[in-house]
Formats: C-alpha cells, sequence, structure tokens
C-alpha cells in the first residue's frame, strides 16, 4: 500500500483485532482509489504514522464524521473518538525508556554529588510528589540509572539505592491514599531488582546491604499498617516483610561467621522469652559496678534509651573472654566504684598495712601484681555485655554488638538507643537513615579560638569567618572525613577568665574575658567524630581533653601521646600543638592526668525519635563534669 508500505506495519502487532482487520479494508481501498482519496483529503483512519518517530498515533478526530470511516461500526467509531491511541513499536518503548532513564541518571549524580543520600533522599521525595503514580520510574530503570550515575561503585550504588527506598518510608509516613501499595511494592522490587545485578553478572561485585533490608522492610510494614490497605494486600505485604526480615538475619549471620552464630545459639538456649526482664529492674545493680552516670531513660517492651557514661565502649569487635563477667571480675568492680566514690577512705585492711614479717615487701610486690593484673581484665567492659550478663534481651541485626542501632565514642557520654528485637531494630536503622532521629549534644570548649587549628590541613575558606569572642549560634557546614556533613550550635555558657600568657604566665593586665564555653550542638547528618571535627575546624575550638582534635597535657600518659602522634600523621583531621596546652584551664589539665580516665568533655544531651512517639528524651551531665564546671564559675566569668 502506498499509505502503509509492509515493512512499517509491525508496528502494529500489539494492535486490537478489529483494528488490524479494518486497516487491511482501508489500505486495499485506498489501493485503488488513492487518487481520489488525495482530491477529497478525506482522512481513512483515525490513524496517522510518524517517520519520524517510527509510532502510530491517533490523530485529531473533532472534525471527523461518520462518513469519513465507511468501514468503521458505530461502537468502534465511538472507541476511536473517546481516548487517544498510541501505538509504539518495540524500539520506541526502548528509546523513551532510555531517554527517561537517561534524564533520570543525570539528577541522580547530581543530587549525589551535591549531598550523597540526603541529597538523594530529597530527590526521591520530590520526584514521588510530583510524579503520579502511573508514571513513576520503574525499579529497573532507577537501578540501571544509578549504576551509569556510580559507574558500578559498591559503595556509592548501595547508598543511592538505600536512599531511594528510604524516600519511599517518608513518603509512606505522609501518604494518605491509595498511592501507598505502589510505593511499598515499589520499595520491595527495587530490593530485588538490586540483589538480581550480582546473580545476572559474576564480575559485578554488588550486593544489598543491611540498611537495603531494613528500608525495605520498614516500607512494606508502614504499608500494612495503613487505613487505605485492603486485608488481602495486608496479607501479602507481611509475607513479603517476613521474608526481607529473614534475608536480614541470615545476611548478619554471615558476617557475623561461625563465633557469632555459635553465640547466638547458645544465647538462645539460655535466655527465657517467658520471662521479660527489663533494665530499670537491674539499674542499681549497674550503676554498683559501672558508676551513677549509667541511667536508664526510658524502656518500653521494644526499646532501651539509656545514659552512657565516658570511658566505657559501646561493643567490642573483637569478642574476646575479657568481656565475659564473673564474680571475681564483679567484686574488683565493685570496689573500683567505691574507691572513686570514697578517694580518701582506705579500703585496705589491717593486717596489710602493718609490716610484721620480713617478707612483707615480698608480699606487697605480689598483691601490687595481682592488683595490676585484675585492672586490665576489668577496666574494659561494653555497654552490650554489661546488659547481657543480666539477660537483658538485645536484637541480633548488628553482628558486631547485640542490639546496637547506632554507637557513641568511647570518651562520649550521654543518650543512647538499643532495640531489644529485630523488628523495632529494623525499623530504627531506617529512622537514623532518613534523618527522622533528632539527636543534640553538649561540649566545654575554649572561648577564643585556636589559631594553630589552620595547620591542620584545612583550607581556611571553608572555616566559619569568628572574631575571637564566639558567637552566640551559628551554622557549620564542613565535609567530615570527605563527606558532607551539617551541624548547629548554640552558645549555653560561658566560665572562667584568661588570665595567663602564651609561657604560662599570669598576665595582671589581662581583661575578664571567658576562657571555656559551653556549647549546644545539633547534628543534621551522622558521621563518624562529626561533633569533634566541627569543634575543632569549623569553630577552630577543640573539645578540652579530646585525644584525637584537641591538645593533651604535657604530662599525659605515653600511650595516649604515641596514639596521638600516630592519628596526627595518618589523618589530616588531626589538630594537635602542645603549644596551646597554655591556654587549657588548671582543673581540666589536673583532670586529664589521670591515666584511668579515657573520657573527653562531649555528652550526648538529647534524642528524638518522633516516630516512636520517644521527644526530648535528656541525659545529666556526668558527675565528673560538675567539679570542673564549679572550679571555672569560681575563676570568674558568666
Amino acid at each position: 500500500s502506498p499509505l502503509l508500505p509492509q515493512p512499517q506495519l509491525s508496528c502494529l502487532s500489539s494492535c486490537p483485532a478489529f483494528v488490524l482487520s479494518t486497516l487491511r479494508q482501508t489500505t486495499e481501498a485506498a489501493a485503488a482509489e488513492s487518487r481520489g482519496f488525495k482530491k477529497r483529503n478525506i482522512p481513512l483512519l483515525p490513524l496517522s504514522f510518524h517517520h519520524s518517530s517510527n509510532t502510530l498515533k491517533m490523530i485529531n478526530t473533532s472534525t471527523a464524521t461518520k462518513h469519513s470511516y465507511p468501514f468503521l461500526t458505530m461502537q468502534q467509531q465511538r472507541r476511536f473518538r473517546s481516548p487517544l491511541l498510541h501505538l509504539s513499536s518495540t524500539t520506541t518503548t526502548k528509546e523513551q525508556e532510555e531517554r527517561s532513564s537517561k534524564t533520570l541518571h543525570e539528577k541522580i549524580k547530581e543530587a549525589y554529588e551535591q549531598s550523597e543520600t540526603d541529597g538523594i533522599l530529597q530527590l526521591s521525595t520530590q520526584l514521588f510528589k510530583e510524579t503520579k503514580d502511573d508514571n513513576l520510574p520503574s525499579p529497573k530503570q532507577i537501578v540501571e540509572a544509578t549504576l551509569e550515575a556510580t559507574k558500578y561503585n559498591g559503595g556509592e550504588t548501595s547508598g543511592i539505592i538505600n536512599a531511594f527506598i528510604g524516600g519511599c518510608c517518608l513518603q509512606l509516613q505522609q501518604e494518605s491514599g491509595h498511592g501507598v501499595n505502589k510505593l511499598a511494592l515499589l520499595a520491595y522490587h527495587l530490593l530485588q531488582e538490586f540483589d538480581l545485578i550480582s546473580r545476572d553478572d559474576d564480575d559485578i561485585d554488588i550486593y544489598p546491604d543491611m540498611v537495603t533490608f531494613c528500608t525495605t522492610y520498614t516500607a512494606l510494614c508502614l504499608a500494612v499498617q495503613h487505613e487505605s490497605t485492603m486485608a488481602r494486600e495486608k496479607d501479602e505485604f507481611e509475607i513479603k516483610a517476613d521474608s526481607v526480615l529473614k534475608q536480614a538475619q541470615q545476611y548478619n549471620k554471615k558476617r557475623g561467621g561461625s563465633k557469632y552464630r555459635r553465640a547466638l545459639a547458645s544465647a538462645s538456649k539460655t535466655n527465657n522469652e517467658d520471662e521479660q526482664i527489663l533494665a530499670k529492674d537491674v539499674e542499681k545493680d549497674l550503676q554498683s559496678l559501672y558508676g551513677h552516670d549509667l541511667q536508664i531513660l526510658y524502656e518500653d517492651a521494644s526499646i532501651v534509651v539509656l545514659s552512657k557514661p565516658s570511658g566505657m565502649v559501646c561493643f567490642h569487635k573483637h569478642k574476646t573472654t575479657a568481656g565475659k563477667l564473673n564474680s571475681e571480675k564483679r567484686k574488683f568492680l565493685r570496689q573500683l566504684q567505691l574507691d572513686q566514690e570514697n578517694p580518701n577512705q582506705s579500703n585496705g585492711s589491717p593486717k596489710d598495712n602493718i609490716d610484721t614479717n620480713e617478707n612483707s615487701s615480698t608480699k606487697k610486690k605480689k598483691r601490687s601484681k595481682k592488683q595490676k593484673n585484675k585492672e586490665s581484665i576489668n577496666v574494659d567492659i561494653s555497654l552490650e555485655d554489661a546488659l547481657l550478663d543480666y539477660k537483658i534481651p538485645l536484637s541480633t541485626l548488628n553482628h558486631e554488638g547485640r542490639g546496637i542501632v547506632h554507637r557513641l565514642d568511647r570518651g562520649t557520654s550521654g543518650c543512647i538507643v538499643l532495640a531489644k528485637n529485630d523488628d523495632v531494630h529494623a525499623k530504627l536503622v531506617t529512622e537514623f537513615f532518613i534523618r527522622g532521629v533528632k539527636k543534640n549534644y553538649v561540649a566545654l570548649v575554649p572561648f577564643h579560638r585556636r589559631d594553630d587549628q589552620g595547620s591542620d590541613g584545612d583550607d581556611n575558606n571553608t572555616r566559619i569567618a569568628m572574631t575571637d569572642g564566639l558567637k552566640e549560634s551559628g551554622g557549620i557546614d564542613i565535609p567530615v572525613h570527605n563527606r558532607p556533613a551539617l551541624s548547629f550550635y548554640e552558645l549555653l555558657e560561658t566560665f572562667g577568665c584568661d588570665n595567663r600568657n602564651n609561657d604560662g604566665t599570669v598576665d595582671t593586665q589581662s581583661s575578664n574575658t571567658p576562657t571555656a564555653a559551653l556549647i549546644k550542638v545539633e547534628t543534621r547528618t551522622g558521621r563518624k567524630h562529626q561533633v569533634r571535627v566541627h569543634c575543632a575546624k569549623g569553630l577552630g575550638r577543640p573539645i578540652y581533653l579530646d585525644p584525637l582534635y584537641s591538645s593533651m597535657p604535657q604530662n599525659a600518659p605515653k600511650k595516649e601521646q604515641k596514639r596521638q602522634k600516630k592519628k596526627k600523621k595518618e589523618s589530616d583531621d588531626s589538630s594537635t600543638d602542645d603549644d596551646s596546652i597554655n591556654a587549657v584551664p588548671q582543673c581540666i589539665l589536673d583532670l586529664g592526668n589521670n591515666a584511668q580516665q579515657q573520657q573527653f568533655f562531649l555528652h550526648a544531651s538529647s534524642l528524638s525519635i518522633p516516630q516512636f512517639g520517644i521527644m526530648n528524651i535528656e541525659a545529666p551531665l556526668p558527675t565528673w563534669w560538675e567539679n570542673t564546671i564549679k572550679c571555672l564559675k569560681e575563676d570568674g566569668g558568666e
């Protein structure tokens, strides 16, 4: 036919049967009366073939009449006139997917370069809000665009896919319509497409991680809890959610190794699920071992929020027998707490204090050796070990530390949340990932900026412009370990006066300006050492007694000094200078000289998780801060 050549009819393979039969009749009539049709300029059918796009589209039928389509019935004409018919060939569909994928790839690349996963979270939520349900990008398109944007980088690909699934969770928390099911299915199919990458090609080493499983599980649970979800759909989502949680558990056991699996098996045998042991019930016993700074702030059947004391590590990455408690270790820890509370009271027996024997010196040496051996074994009990020792149930989705959803540095004290079961653990991981948790810290820093903080390799243009005094509030937006990070600070109180020269002598003509400042820092991103780096590099005021980003006392332990020098060589973020020690108040210097203390002036003061109904839980300042702040106040200042 002169109107529709035979090779181009292949694009009509998906047409309805009546359309094909009508086209055949029309082309035969057109071949016989082609000149007549051209003269009258009457369209044969409400279809037009476009050679440029290789598509067959519906033409404008608003002016067409019944006599224009002699081969169509009235019902067929109405079907043609109502919706626009768009029939595309196979090559056209691929071209359109490539165009949309290319656009999505550019958006993903731009958003990730600006703010990494936070930028992808904003992109995904904006995409889900502006795009109609029928026009949402398919999971395959998202995965292919991500691989193109990251050039098959495993870590970046995982972060972007996790952020898209996290965007589904954010939208599901706000969605109030029938789009809930589509968002939940999109998250589930994204996990499946992501899992198929390495299975289809053995050369690609990209796998879903724990955050992928946790965010997908949360999205499915949100769909189950939503009011608009039908009963049958809820059952399907529950089955999918259970399968994803089992995948997460298997993934964690595989990463933990055989030693971790044996520990889980032995723990399941000894623990009685019927008896629910609360951390609040054993709080006094915990305080007798680890001090009164360990406090239970909030607890229910699935979550416990407590205040971690300074010097206690959250978990030990490499498990040893040192973390296991026995009666001898408990006795020593209780005695250690009594010694700290009553340092002037003698704990030795009268026989130990009287030398009535010639061999008393040798006995003292033996006792001192035993005491040193006890201290080297018992001073490093982790928070995980302390809770598991009292049979407090903890989740198993973190092979490094059971129940640990996020961590605090050893020297940092304050709020930390732990999960008691895997269901809540996965949901808490999602909340932390999508920035649904609000965290505030309190830090004690110098009031004046240290001039030596510019020698740490940081670009001076990225540091906040500061006067000699600390501003009342501000933002800190500088990278932490080459990753974007954002914090906001507020000046709470100032202490002391700076009356010493650089050589340590007192300057009697100096004005009474503050020496130290107590600031509140709110973190918008959760980078490792974010507050410590932002105080040292962003504000130019390192946290007091921070062994990595601040100056250590001159007579500090040799191990800490060696560790500090090693860190300074390895990391550009480290900034230490013995000349700046002169600006440290004497009461802080005396506290830092204690070799047994592994602590610095950083405290996680409050925690809020609105999705769990946890609002502004506050942890009191550690007891060892009180004497220092009291000493600073006595020196003068505000």
